[in-house]
């Protein structure tokens, strides 16, 4: 599933949105705006792949 990065903490855990929801994701070289697609799931977060670089 690919989304967009909606925000970014400092501890690089951010928000994604998917569709009409959001969800808590993590991911390397994290960018607000960056289209990315969700590699697996870790409890209650999306650990996620930047599409955009």
């Amino acid at each position: 599933k690919q989304g967009i990065v909606q925000e970014l903490g400092a501890n690089g855990i951010g928000r994604g949105a998917f569709g009409d929801t959001t969800w808590r994701i993590q991911g390397d070289n994290l960018t607000v705006g960056a289209l990315i697609e969700v590699e697996r799931v870790d409890g209650i977060t999306l650990i996620v792949k930047n599409l955009s670089n």
